[in-house]
């Protein structure tokens, strides 16, 4: 059966463990027979080191290493034009989708993010009548959050806004807007907001886009009460938003538990700078949770956050996340087992 999917990444040496945790749950999760899978890089950028572990990661779940594909950009065309640049100019190589690929429908992920069904379901969801279709940003759910102008005029309040971390695109309807083009028709008049790429492409598509169901991008940033606003179990794909990353920071909470336990069982920890601490911060986590839990929350809880969470004190908010945490861990444990892997490791858990 021909290939006329595409599942699109773009990383740089920096995000190259979540680029492997997010391909191992995309391989645990998802018939990819009808896919090719394309990672964008920048031309600049030395990120082959990871070439070799992430076909290595192919051929430990038997995708073709012929339907893989390493794209190099040009990325310098962004950052000519956008000085004050805030961001990896990475987050603009979405722009070149339209121009380097060939498959009809095409699917754009964010290395951040953990797939946790079938990515055939949301192929399937491709707009026919629209350019892209993408989740309604959970933080910032009209244009107004953006804090952009355009034109000399404040943004909308009311027309919806995307988050572009996950993307369908019909390739075809969005190679007739021509995104280069439509990107330089709008950076005159456009003063950039918070989200960089994210803005120009919400300008560029405003009114021109399909919604998708929410499961497709659970936005789960750690301590936002947005986080905890979802059935976990219906889920079907999580993303890491904000700087606070999994592989940087120890969050104790359904997510990071999450991301941490698939990266021991795909051997990517093992690549991670300070991945120990990492841990070790994880398993002291749980332990003050229990401690707390046997002398009493009212007693232990303003030391323990100021100490480890260094963060001001809020009993109702780490009360969640130990209920949050001992709810999950079956279904953790249930995922885990449908993709044949081990269970939450013992130092983690808050059941035993």
């Amino acid at each position: 059966m021909p290939a006329n999917t595409a599942l699109v990444f773009s990383f740089n040496k920096d995000f190259g463990p979540a680029l492997m945790n997010s391909l191992g749950s995309v391989f645990l999760t998802s018939a990819l027979d009808t896919f090719n899978i394309h990672i964008f890089y920048d031309i600049r950028d030395e990120p082959e080191v990871w070439f070799d572990r992430i076909l290595c990661l192919c051929d430990r779940f038997t995708f073709p290493r012929d339907r893989i594909r390493f794209h190099p950009v040009e990325l310098g065309y962004f950052e000519n034009r956008l000085p004050q640049l805030s961001i990896s100019s990475l987050s603009y190589a979405r722009f070149y989708i339209p121009e380097l690929l060939s498959e009809d429908t095409v699917i754009y992920l964010d290395a951040d993010t953990l797939v946790l069904k079938d990515l055939c379901e949301l192929a399937r969801l491709c707009p026919n009548d629209a350019p892209l279709a993408a989740v309604l940003d959970s933080f910032n759910p009209t244009h107004e959050y953006d804090g952009y102008t355009y034109k000399g005029q404040p943004a909308s309040t009311t027309e919806n806004y995307f988050n572009s971390g996950v993307m369908v695109i019909n390739r075809k309807r969005c190679a007739e807007i021509n995104l280069f083009k439509a990107f330089e028709r709008v950076l005159p008049d456009l003063v950039l907001g918070s989200f960089n790429d994210q803005t120009y492409l919400n300008v560029i598509f405003k009114g021109n886009w399909m919604r998708l169901p929410d499961e497709w991008n659970v936005q789960s940033p750690p301590r936002h009460p947005a986080a905890r606003r979802c059935d976990f179990s219906k889920m079907a794909l999580l993303h890491y938003v904000t700087k606070e990353k999994p592989w940087k920071c120890a969050h104790y909470d359904v997510p990071n538990l999450l991301w941490h336990t698939l990266a021991l069982q795909l051997n990517v920890a093992e690549d991670i700078p300070g991945i120990k601490a990492v841990h070790g911060k994880l398993t002291t986590c749980r332990r003050h949770f229990r401690f707390m839990e046997r002398i009493g929350l009212l007693r232990a809880f303003p030391r323990f956050a100021r100490s480890l969470l260094k963060a001001k004190p809020n009993k109702k908010v780490y009360r969640r996340y130990m209920e949050d945490v001992r709810k999950n861990l079956p279904w953790m444990d249930q995922w885990l087992a449908n993709c044949r892997l081990k269970p939450v490791r013992e130092a983690w858990r808050l059941d035993r």
